[in-house]
């Protein structure tokens, strides 16, 4: 999977465990390494899919905008 990849599926697995679209968001730093990948790139991808409008991320917290479109990315 790509980054983006890898992150939609994390995101869509943290949706069903909260049941919402909306929950809190564990540190970037956090997020990189469960990924396994480099804090900036994941910064600058997060950023990426706020643009795209597939998700908002407020201070700590995360919406997801358009789950199909994560679904997509994670396939």
């Amino acid at each position: 999977l790509s980054l983006k990849g890898k992150i939609a599926d994390y995101l869509l697995t943290q949706m069903k465990i909260h049941e919402k679209d909306t929950f809190n968001m564990v540190s970037h730093q956090r997020l990189a390494d469960l990924l396994g990948v480099a804090r900036p790139s994941l910064s600058r991808t997060l950023t990426e899919m706020q643009k795209d409008k597939t998700i908002l991320i407020d201070k700590k917290k995360v919406k997801i905008l358009i789950p199909q479109a994560l679904r997509k990315l994670a396939e």
